[in-house]
């Protein structure tokens, strides 16, 4: 079964515009390399479309170019918040959370439901216990939710690399990954197998990531 990691718009940024700033030195190298070794594992790395929408306007070039980079990828998977993913929600304002109801309208109220809670939602009822983010905020959400958050200060760095590759030799950070998966992957997931990804010709079979602790 393939491991299903989810991700945020502030390590999305990243990958289509190096240039941009980061928490951390060397940010883009990270997430290349995260990115590179995920793949390499044959992982599907989940983009919730408020992600998407967050990540295509602050990509500063053309909307498609952007679009059309990040569906070249064989690991990413674009899901929407649908219906499951609005029910998924419900559920974890009300009892993840341990909000009362009253509680729960006065957030969906204040915030319309905000974008990092639709990611969270959208990432757990697909079957990811990851969410790889630098939003603190989506961050403590999504660990009061039971997911386990990676920032870009927990990442590893190896040699910059001009351009990501598909395949290629694992580095370390895959050994940190595969931690951090298996810590959270949950013995009794009710998720199956992941559908196929958009597909590449630069992407190969990679073994299985790793199985749940």
């Amino acid at each position: 079964m393939r491991v299903k990691v989810g991700i945020d718009n502030s390590y999305l940024t990243l990958l289509l515009n190096p240039q941009a700033s980061g928490s951390v030195p060397d940010a883009a190298t990270k997430v290349q390399t995260l990115i590179a070794d995920l793949t390499e594992r044959n992982c599907t790395i989940l983009i919730p479309t408020p992600v998407l929408t967050e990540c295509l306007v602050k990509s500063g070039g053309s909307i498609q170019d952007a679009f059309e980079k990040l569906k070249a990828y064989a690991c990413f998977q674009i899901r929407p918040f649908d219906d499951r993913a609005a029910i998924e929600l419900a559920v974890l304002l009300r009892g993840e959370t341990k909000m009362s109801a009253k509680e729960a309208r006065k957030v969906a109220t204040a915030s319309k439901i905000q974008f990092d809670k639709q990611i969270v939602s959208v990432v757990k009822v697909h079957g990811a216990t990851v969410i790889y983010s630098d939003d603190g905020d989506l961050c403590s959400f999504a660990e009061q939710c039971g997911l386990k958050a990676v920032r870009l200060a927990d990442l590893p760095l190896r040699p910059t690399q001009s351009e990501l590759p598909l395949t290629g030799d694992v580095s370390q950070v895959a050994m940190k990954t595969v931690a951090v998966a298996a810590s959270a992957e949950a013995p009794d997931s009710e998720h199956g197998a992941a559908e196929s990804g958009p597909k590449t010709e630069a992407a190969g079979e990679a073994t299985n990531h790793v199985k749940g602790a």
